[in-house]
């Protein structure tokens, strides 16, 4: 499975990213900085630029949707204050999953 974690700065996600790796997905991570945790670990496919979450998070998600439909993404995972944006906007994914992909997809990561 394809996962995206929403920032990749932080502790947070470098540690998602372990895990997911080790149950066999791919892991890719959102970052607006060049020097973002989850560049320094091997268990990050690619970061991915996005702006930052702050100062505009319709900006970033409008960013977040189409680099999800880019790499044909199978779960965006938040980990940080993104979380707000995705659950307020998470009818604009499986929209665009749809026109994309041809069918939503349903996800499922286990990472216990």
């Amino acid at each position: 499975m394809r996962i995206v974690l929403s920032d990749g700065s932080g502790l947070t996600s470098r540690q998602c990213a372990t895990l997911l790796h080790r149950k066999g997905h791919e892991v890719h991570a959102l970052a607006p900085a060049k020097l973002a945790l989850s560049r320094m670990t091997r268990h990050v496919t690619r970061v991915h630029a996005v702006p930052p979450y702050g100062p505009d998070p319709l900006r970033w998600w409008a960013a977040t949707l189409d680099i999800l439909a880019r790499i044909g993404a199978d779960l965006l995972l938040p980990t940080q204050e993104q979380v707000a944006v995705i659950s307020r906007r998470r009818h604009s994914v499986h929209h665009r999953s749809r026109q994309h992909h041809g069918a939503a997809r349903r996800a499922r990561a286990d990472v216990t």
